[in-house]
């Protein structure tokens, strides 16, 4: 794998891991404020029902009779102020709900404390859950208001399809920048490839340009240095060659003279 395609790999890689977890983010930062959002406004009617509740109770001239009764009366006085998604439990009793999903199970209250909350998938389906406890003639009574949440997560898938398609869009983009920086700054060494396979061919004349101060440049201009050493020497060295073969062909013409007179001299004596 070329230089080029593993750096443009790797800032794929990152960008997809980047990208990723910003849509991550975001979507958790959008999940927490529509709960805390959903919360305030289910905590607000709670307070609302605990209090109607309460002033029902204290405002209805009712004599205390059995266990039973004292039940029935409450319930009727929470169902007449009740709203959608909420429930009275009494000692893990439940006087009365409007939502089908069993609360005290996923939240339990005490008296005395703050108003609780609990996140609850149910049924398919997600629910907030809050509760708080109230007391009646030494009884406790636990209030609770589910509250559908359901479509934050629809919100939230659809939200993620775009964030999804969004990060596709940037990454693309990102990617094209990428390829286009790498290229042009891997250019000169393309270059420099080529001017080495030309010198290995014996161009030693072949030079690049030097176009930037960095480290690229720095190494053009050493590749420069070194043609021009090689240059030197191999002209050297054909200099040298050059002078051999003159300095054989003198000796080889002072030789030939004397030689010559001397296969002379030899054939005369032979005839």
């Amino acid at each position: 794998m070329k230089l080029k395609k593993k750096i443009t790999a790797l800032c794929a890689a990152i960008l997809l891991l980047v990208a990723a977890s910003l849509c991550a983010a975001m979507l958790w930062q959008v999940r927490e404020q529509s709960y805390g959002a959903l919360l305030q406004r289910s905590l607000d009617s709670l307070d609302e029902l605990a209090v109607s509740f309460e002033t029902a109770v204290y405002q209805t001239s009712y004599e205390m009779g059995s266990a039973l009764s004292w039940r029935v009366f409450l319930t009727h006085c929470f169902r007449s102020c009740g709203t959608a998604g909420s429930a009275l439990y009494v000692n893990g009793e439940c006087l009365f709900a409007a939502t089908p999903v069993d609360a005290e199970s996923y939240l339990t209250v005490s008296s005395g404390s703050a108003a609780a909350s609990a996140r609850v998938r149910a049924y398919g389906r997600n629910f907030l859950v809050l509760g708080k406890a109230v007391d009646f003639h030494g009884d406790t009574y636990c209030i609770y208001l589910v509250a559908e949440a359901t479509y934050i997560h629809s919100q939230l898938r659809e939200l993620a399809v775009r964030f999804a398609l969004l990060a596709l869009a940037v990454m693309l983009l990102g990617l094209a920048m990428v390829r286009y920086l790498v290229g042009r700054t891997l250019r000169p060494l393309s270059a420099l490839s080529e001017a080495a396979g030309s010198v290995a061919a014996g161009n030693y004349g072949q030079r690049v340009p030097v176009s930037s101060a960095d480290e690229v440049g720095m190494l053009a201009l050493d590749f420069n240095r070194m043609a021009l050493a090689v240059e030197s020497y191999v002209a050297a060295l054909q200099e040298r060659t050059e002078r051999q073969k003159l300095f054989t062909a003198a000796v080889t013409h002072e030789l030939k003279t004397p030689l010559t007179s001397l296969l002379l001299n030899v054939n005369t004596l032979q005839t």
